[in-house]
């Protein structure tokens, strides 16, 4: 079997950017191959690990080749899963085409960004509780009412994706307080 750790741009060396490379390395220990699959990497956010030979960057132009790449590559590995700790969404349009499974990393809020669900319709009986517990209310409040409609329907639609990538999860693993009570 191989385990896919997928992380859409690794490119800050981080918390997040750390627990993906003691997974690697715990299943290398246990057996496994593992690969990390990436759209982007910087030598800089290795931790100056040298796992080169394991990383699958779809370096592409576009984030839909970047897609068809990915897709291709599970269609390609039979038996394979995917843990996903950034691009949840890629996650799920990839591994719903390809047929694999896939579990999530929540390690933050999927609201915490300025751009991000937080001002989707599907959230909007959250939006006063996730204003609440905001540092930057008055920033969010602000970023809100410039939100054109175009942005508004991108957003809207992201979270929707977001939803079913949770949903048909295989296992979700939640970092955070914050993101679990999200869920």
């Amino acid at each position: 079997m191989t385990i896919f750790l997928f992380y859409k741009f690794l490119i800050v060396p981080g918390g997040a950017e750390r627990l993906i490379f003691e997974e690697y390395k715990a299943f290398k220990e246990l057996g496994y191959n593992v690969k990390l699959v990436v759209f982007g990497y910087k030598e800089s956010a290795l931790f100056g690990e040298k796992i080169h030979e394991d990383i699958i960057s779809f370096n592409q132009k576009s984030w839909f080749l970047s897609i068809i790449s990915f897709i291709t590559l599970l269609k390609n590995t039979p038996h394979s899963v995917v843990i996903s700790s950034s691009g949840i969404v890629e996650t799920f349009f990839a591994c719903t085409l390809a047929k694999t499974k896939y579990s999530l990393h929540l390690h933050h809020p999927l609201t915490m960004n300025l751009d991000t669900s937080k001002y989707s319709f599907f959230l909007k009986n959250k939006y006063q509780y996730i204003l609440e517990r905001s540092c930057e209310s008055e920033k969010i409040e602000q970023r809100r009412k410039k939100i054109k409609f175009i942005e508004y329907f991108y957003i809207s639609v992201r979270q929707f994706l977001l939803s079913l990538s949770i949903k048909f999860s295989e296992n979700i693993f939640v970092l955070s307080g914050y993101a679990k009570d999200e869920l």
